[in-house]
């Protein structure tokens, strides 16, 4: 990032005001191009809970299985792509905070809660969200996990809040440890 901080000094501000102008123009241009008119649809959960996030797994021939995540430990999946929602439960985590959910496929979901000490866990599905299994808790008490990312269906890092000065950071390279 240093590197391009001397670069970008030296664009006269002509020609950086002429280059957002051209940006503006041809985004805009390509607008009509993108296809179809987005539109949003309201479709009810069922859930009477505040939903924190919601991750989309694409799958063959552009279906797609939707998971969200929210407080009082609901967790809820659509096969079909949001049409229809089944909220799933995860053992021993009814009352947990989930802030964060990334799924993979038809079947594969991460899932985090958030929490001081042992209510900031990981959790794992392989099917559908029908069992979920306990993958990392962080037992000390001032520990609180706030996020979580993938790259792939096996590689995760999951972002908490600093202990001892310093943010944790927890990866995994195989899905599972």
């Amino acid at each position: 990032m240093h590197g391009l901080r001397p670069l970008v000094a030296r664009i006269p501000r002509v020609r950086n005001r002429t280059f957002h102008w051209l940006l503006l123009f041809f985004s805009s241009a390509a607008l009509p191009l993108c296809g179809r008119a987005q539109s949003w649809e309201v479709v009810r959960s069922g859930s009477n809970t505040s939903l924190r996030e919601i991750s989309v797994a694409l799958y063959r021939h552009g279906r797609a299985t939707v998971w969200a995540s929210g407080s009082n430990g609901v967790v809820m999946v659509s096969l079909d792509g949001g049409k229809r929602w089944q909220r799933r439960t995860v053992r021993g985590g009814e009352s947990l905070d989930f802030r964060g959910v990334a799924g993979f496929g038809r079947s594969t979901a991460y899932l985090i809660s958030s929490g001081e000490g042992a209510k900031s866990r990981i959790y794992k599905t392989t099917d559908r969200g029908g069992n979920w299994k306990l993958q990392y808790s962080l037992e000390r008490k001032e520990s609180f996990l706030d996020a979580i990312g993938c790259l792939s269906e096996t590689e995760c890092y999951a972002l908490g809040d600093p202990m001892d000065g310093k943010f944790v950071l927890l990866e995994t390279k195989d899905g599972e440890h």
